[in-house]
């Protein structure tokens, strides 16, 4: 799951995003989040890449069942234009860069390696 704080933005300002995340087993590996904020032809104008609750709760210790809320304060590119923006999240490992296959709520496979999230983001001139 995920909430996002606002659904508006100034280039240069911050979006806060919680990421709700749900453990079916323990991990073996410390995965590291990324998080990308990304304007309609798909480029980076914002990135957030920690381990979840920054570090705090590494995913090789997470517990079968457990529940994390997962906060993120994201950077907006200063020189993004406005326009609809989507944020994408996902897992990957950190030593070889691999991104984690993420799967529906039926357990199967997405056609990406990374989630995109169904609300969209508008980034609005300074002024507006």
């Amino acid at each position: 799951g995920f909430e996002l704080a606002n659904r508006t933005a100034l280039p240069g300002a911050t979006l806060g995003l919680s990421l709700l995340w749900a453990a079916d087993s323990q991990p073996a590996r410390a995965y590291t989040v990324f998080v990308h904020l990304l304007d309609a032809q798909g480029a980076i104008r914002g990135q957030v890449d920690s381990e979840p609750l920054g570090g705090a709760r590494p995913t090789r210790g997470w517990v079968a069942g457990e529940y994390l809320l997962d906060p993120y304060r994201v950077p907006v590119s200063a020189n993004a234009p406005p326009g609809a923006y989507r944020i994408a999240i996902g897992m990957y490992d950190p030593l070889t860069g691999e991104r984690l296959m993420p799967v529906d709520e039926h357990g199967q496979p997405l056609a990406e390696r990374r989630i995109l999230l169904p609300e969209p983001i508008e980034l609005v001139a300074a002024g507006r």
